[in-house]
């Protein structure tokens, strides 16, 4: 709820106060939060004596041993690497959303921030309305749930890009919102699925070291992906890049 209001907040300050104040205002929340977590009580209960070497050590073989529970579990590890690539597709939209707004639709941040809190509360939507399903008891079919979101979260994607390739700039707004709320709840299917799955299904002993390389390994193709998304979009238009990751999704 926080990031929801927050995203809409950011889009509207930047365009009234500009970027100064902004960023003024969202450090200061830092060291009052800072401030705030100084009169927590907080009583540690008993630590070992640390020992640097060995605590890396521990690091590097709960990674490696999470790699070799995901090598003996195919299904599993074919899930984690059709993770990888949807994450790989997905995270240049952070990138591209802003030349979207700026370049095709001609409008300013509050827009861009609106257009953020939208794609969330279509995932909070999602999310609450996979956890009823859960809390009743009903028994999901876990890859049925995941080609849904998917589907739904892709078809919504190019639903928008012809959107904005017929409409441009005279695109009607609650359109634009609208898919990308339902392509947040589309969004929020697959993740709930995965997460719900991988606790059901992986070994509760070498769970945090499966999440530990799951996070690691999903994240690892992210800074390519951006890198990827600003190349592309010296050479072609927003739209035309928001195309090329669709058709990889």
């Amino acid at each position: 709820i926080s990031m929801i209001i927050g995203f809409a907040l950011g889009g509207v300050f930047v365009s009234r106060f500009g970027f100064f104040w902004v960023f003024l205002i969202n450090g200061l929340s830092f060291l009052f939060s800072a401030v705030m977590e100084t009169l927590m009580a907080y009583r540690p209960g008993p630590q070992p004596e640390a020992q640097d070497g060995k605590e890396k050590r521990r690091v590097a073989d709960d990674l490696k041993e999470g790699f070799a529970y995901l090598k003996n579990n195919k299904k599993i590890f074919s899930l984690v690497k059709w993770t990888m690539m949807n994450n790989f597709c997905l995270s240049p939209l952070y990138v591209i959303l802003p030349f979207l707004i700026k370049d095709v639709l001609k409008a300013d941040s509050t827009v861009l921030g609106f257009s953020q809190m939208a794609f969330l509360c279509g995932v909070a939507a999602g999310s609450l309305g996979f956890s009823q399903i859960l809390s009743r008891g009903i028994q999901p079919r876990y890859y049925l749930s995941l080609m849904c979101g998917q589907v739904l979260f892709t078809m919504m994607l190019v639903l928008w890009i012809l959107a904005l390739y017929l409409f441009g700039a005279t695109i009607r707004f609650p359109l634009f919102y609208g898919l990308i709320v339902i392509a947040g709840a589309g969004f929020a299917a697959v993740n709930v699925t995965l997460m719900t799955y991988f606790q059901l299904h992986v070994d509760a002993n070498v769970l945090g070291r499966f999440h530990g390389f799951n996070s690691i390994a999903v994240n690892l193709a992210t800074p390519l992906a951006y890198l990827l998304a600003g190349v592309l979009l010296e050479v072609v238009s927003p739209v035309c890049a928001l195309s090329v990751f669709t058709l990889l999704l």
